[in-house]
């Protein structure tokens, strides 16, 4: 039965000793610490006498823990760019009624101009017909 952990690992002459049995191998004059992800299994299955194969399950457990992470990497990624595509939708949604509201204010406009200009006729007509009023007027005094 095998676990995975991380911890300190003591190189000796005879390969990586797991941090949990470095109290036998700390008086070993060429023994250096390192910190590393390291598989542990029962104390009869480890390979110190066969570094390699230590080392193969070293790398195919640093292997898992890439293909992990990049599958947690890839969630977050997915995740990031969905509420990206949700903003950009409530943004479309919002410039949609912004765009209606300025339809809106220019027809109100346009509707203002074509009263502007009915009361302009109006006037005109208006002008045209004091005009008329006038002329009479002065020919009406004229002739008396």
């Amino acid at each position: 039965m095998s676990y995975t952990c991380s911890g300190t690992l003591f190189r000796t002459s005879s390969g990586r000793i797991p941090a949990n049995q470095q109290e036998e191998f700390e008086h070993l004059p060429d023994s250096q610490s390192e910190s590393i992800s390291f598989v542990t299994t029962r104390s009869s299955d480890i390979p110190f006498n066969n570094l390699f194969t230590y080392q193969e399950a070293l790398l195919h457990q640093e292997f898992q823990q890439q293909e992990v992470q990049q599958e947690v990497v890839h969630q977050d990624g997915v995740e990031f760019f969905y509420q990206i595509f949700i903003n950009y939708k409530e943004r479309i949604r919002s410039l949609e009624g912004s765009i209606q509201t300025s339809n809106n204010q220019i027809r109100s406009l346009e509707n203002l101009v074509q009263t502007s200009n009915n009361q302009i006729t109006s006037l005109k007509n208006l002008n045209q017909t004091l005009s008329n009023n006038i002329k009479e007027l002065k020919e009406t005094i004229t002739s008396l």
